[in-house]
């Protein structure tokens, strides 16, 4: 990624405001306005700058349990256990009706199943009750040696930059990330995503390039918003709008990186290679 620094951008904001220095204030409305400005710039498009497209690992937990049998003779309720799979977590309560375990209810489910755990259900005084796990698999946002996601775009079953039909898997967002539907295996997948945005500190050097003069007159718009420079301040909110306009422009238009509508029908997603 292109980048600048905090220390620069701040620099850029002091000479439009006409000062060498600033004080503790306004150094503080300074952090608070680029932060404020980057945010609303990273989240306003796919920059390609922070929004790549990586393989990723998948996350599975148990979303559901089949009764196969309801046994008989329960006047209490079975205790349901879970073994296998490669995961932890997973409980479920079971639920009886007539002497016989009608469902059952997942209370947790548990995380990094790799395959569909064994279920027992134990205890309630009955017999012959029997059930079968069904594990769902997702990209959390979260995961371990990764860049924590904000935002999912898409995800493919198959490498999208070597393969001329990868496989675009649907996803459900949920609390934990894209939980993918239909997929039955815990392979890995590959995830176009935006990173999610962290506040820069006084002594970042990581600020996106694309973004600089935004964050610059944003800032110093808010600055004079401050000072009750309504006029000063829309005038320099107006060129900080057409100055990310422009930074647009240069993707969409100039680098040809326009978003195209996207239709998934069963014949397009049907696997050709």
């Amino acid at each position: 990624m292109r980048k600048v620094t905090f220390s620069d951008t701040k620099t850029k904001i002091q000479h439009l405001f006409g000062v060498d220095s600033m004080v503790t204030l306004e150094t503080s409305q300074v952090t608070t306005g680029i932060n404020k400005y980057a945010r609303l710039a990273w989240e306003r498009a796919k920059w390609p700058d922070i929004c790549p497209t990586e393989q990723r690992i998948v996350n599975g937990r148990v979303t559901s349990v089949t009764v196969t049998a309801g046994g008989t003779g329960y006047t209490g309720t079975p205790t349901v256990a879970f073994s296998g799979g490669g995961g932890t977590g997973a409980a479920a309560t079971a639920v009886v009706t007539d002497e016989v375990v009608t469902s059952v209810i997942m209370t947790n489910t548990g995380t990094g199943y790799t395959s569909a755990p064994t279920i027992t259900l134990s205890g309630g005084s009955g017999s012959n009750a029997a059930a079968t796990s069904h594990v769902a698999w997702t990209v959390d946002y979260v995961a371990s040696g990764f860049d924590p996601v904000g935002e999912i775009f898409a995800v493919w079953g198959a490498d999208p930059y070597a393969t001329s039909y990868p496989n675009e898997l649907p996803f459900t967002l949920t609390a934990n990330g894209g939980l993918l539907v239909g997929k039955d295996d815990a392979d890995p997948v590959w995830v176009h995503y935006r990173k999610r945005f962290s506040e820069y500190a006084t002594d970042a050097e990581d600020l996106p390039y694309l973004f600089q003069q935004y964050l610059v007159h944003g800032t110093y718009a808010d600055l004079l918003f401050a000072e009750g420079q309504h006029d000063k301040g829309n005038n320099a909110l107006n060129l900080a709008e057409q100055l990310i306009l422009n930074e647009l422009d240069k993707v969409e238009r100039q680098q040809s990186q326009e978003n195209h509508v996207r239709v998934l029908t069963h014949v397009g997603q049907q696997a050709r290679i």
